[in-house]
């Protein structure tokens, strides 16, 4: 009676101690597990989601670095062109002024380039001719070559699609290297053209600059590669012009 009654317990009490460890090891899982969570939460926080530049020529040299931003006209339509490429190269200098990770970077203001580029009567040979002048000093030029650029769709006068290709190149004007050289293609609306209503051109046009000089920058900074680059009709306002 005594013998059963000792095995009896006994049972009970090893069904009891492997319940405990069972508990056991399934609060220490979920507490690992809830570790990881916050692991990669905080891994999440400090990284981001940004992808490394294509190009990461800002922080090949240590200490400050000073960059100028120079856009040229190749051809066109000059009633499409206008003032794009001043535009373009102020919007390009302003982005990587504020995204790239070099906080020692300093941005040539682009006042002294149009005003360099003005006083040769825009006749330079190189890009880093540019970089090269006393007046710029840049260590690094970032040339852009507008190759074609055009608002209005090319078959219909009344429908916008900004439309252009760019020739990219970043020079080291101490050596005259190439650092960079990337061809880029940029259509915005990538899709279906935008109704050109009176006035529409007005508010389409500095939107499509800023398209391509965020595509442009983004070669030489850290990005979001799954945040939208493209414009549409809503941001834009067009609606109230269909």
């Amino acid at each position: 009676m005594n013998c059963q009654i000792f095995s009896r317990r006994t049972i009970f009490q090893r069904v009891l101690c492997v319940g405990f460890f069972a508990s056991l090891l399934s609060t220490v899982t979920i507490s690992t597990s809830g570790c990881q969570s916050v692991l990669f939460t905080a891994a999440y926080i400090i990284k981001g989601t940004d992808a490394p530049p294509k190009y990461d020529i800002f922080n090949k040299k240590k200490g400050p670095m000073k960059a100028a931003v120079v856009c040229r006209s190749m051809g066109g339509n000059p009633m499409e062109i206008q003032n794009a490429p001043a535009k373009i190269s102020q919007l390009v200098s302003m982005h990587l002024a504020t995204k790239a990770k070099n906080k020692k970077l300093e941005m040539i203001e682009q006042t002294k380039v149009e005003e360099w580029i003005d006083n040769c009567n825009n006749e330079y040979e190189s890009f880093r001719e540019i970089g090269l002048d006393e007046s710029i000093a840049a260590d690094i030029i970032i040339g852009i070559d507008l190759l074609d650029f055009q608002i209005r769709d090319p078959n219909s006068p009344y429908l916008l699609q900004g439309r252009a290709s760019v020739q990219v190149w970043a020079i080291d004007v101490a050596t005259g290297n190439t650092l960079a050289n990337e061809t880029l293609m940029i259509q915005d609306p990538p899709n279906v053209p935008i109704n050109a209503g009176p006035g529409s051109e007005t508010v389409f046009r500095p939107q499509f600059y800023n398209v391509m000089a965020a595509q442009i920058a983004q070669l030489f900074h850290p990005h979001d590669p799954n945040k939208s680059r493209r414009i549409d009709a809503d941001n834009l306002e067009m609606l109230q012009y269909n």
